[in-house]
């Protein structure tokens, strides 16, 4: 039998959350790590602002695969968030920063992401992992962590802020 690739997940935001699921999902053995109390990086009481609200539309932004398909209050819940999409030029209702953090525990809950969450664990060294994912977001302090055997690395080891194009 072929042992499952670690991975380790560096950020507990929306990104890291999802990535982690779908890995889990495809059979790895996945580990993140935040330096905060709970998941949701800029979503979290720690990274939100008073009134942080998401640009878009309140029920615009889901995880489809969190909608409990099988009971009648979610259709009731598809038919509310339908009619509050026909309204919405006039009432203006964005997602507040507390539904998007809410949404984002539940879906890392219900995916078992959340139980792999060693929480204020800072990374400064990280070794022992197949595959290394930082996703540590645009509003958190730019840090390329060190590891074991990174002299011996060919290619180019680079922040993800520091993308600018696709080239």
């Amino acid at each position: 039998m072929v042992k499952a690739k670690t991975i380790a997940v560096i950020g507990a935001g929306s990104s890291s959350i999802v990535t982690a699921k779908v890995l889990i999902d495809n059979g790895f053995d996945v580990i993140l790590f935040d330096r905060e109390k709970q998941i949701g990086g800029i979503w979290s009481p720690n990274g939100a602002y008073i009134d942080l609200q998401a640009q878009l539309v309140a029920g615009f932004m889901e995880f489809p695969d969190l909608i409990d398909t099988e009971g009648i209050s979610s259709f009731i819940s598809f038919l509310h968030i339908q009619i509050k999409c026909i309204w919405f030029l006039s009432a203006y209702d964005y997602a507040r920063w507390q539904h998007l953090h809410n949404c984002l525990q539940k879906y890392s809950d219900k995916f078992h992401v959340t139980e792999r969450i060693p929480f204020q664990m800072e990374v400064v060294l990280i070794d022992n992992y197949d595959i290394v994912v930082v996703a540590t977001g645009l509003f958190s302090t730019t840090y390329v962590p060190t590891f074991h055997g990174q002299n011996k690395f060919a290619g180019r080891i680079f922040h993800a802020w520091s993308i600018k194009t696709e080239e």
